[in-house]
């Protein structure tokens, strides 16, 4: 049995699943064009249902990667997906724009920097002391 794609996109925010996984579970509803940390695109074919995004999805991601889980280029993928999808918004209005601030780096190291250890530990002790940008 198929998830519907409310399940799909929400374990993908979630990170129980990854971007070529929800590649094929949405292959008839979006097109994924990442080349490159530059140029990543979608292309939407039907609408997607609303998905709540949250410091934790965040915070969940920025540990994935801090422990080997996941590499770099894909945290900077995951974090893109999110911000060109229009289907995913913030859970709730508190920090809602220290989240888009931090996905927004996340998806563009050429600007801001490859994402570091270091780097990542002071994010995730940011949003445990509730520091926002």
């Amino acid at each position: 049995m198929t998830d519907d794609p409310l399940t799909i996109l929400t374990r993908f925010a979630q990170g129980s699943m990854s971007l070529p996984e929800l590649e094929v579970a949405l292959e008839s509803q979006v097109r994924f064009r990442y080349l490159d940390t530059n140029e990543r695109s979608v292309e939407l074919y039907a609408d997607l249902p609303a998905v709540a995004v949250s410091m934790g999805d965040l915070a969940n991601a920025l540990r994935r990667y801090l422990l080997g889980l996941i590499s770099g280029r894909e945290l900077s993928d995951w974090a893109a997906t999110l911000r060109l999808l229009d289907c995913y918004d913030v859970e709730c209005d508190e920090g809602s724009e220290t989240l888009w601030h931090v996905l927004d780096l996340l998806m563009s190291p050429d600007a801001w920097g490859e994402l570091t250890p270091e780097r990542a530990e002071e994010l995730l002790h940011g949003f445990k002391r509730g520091l926002l940008w």
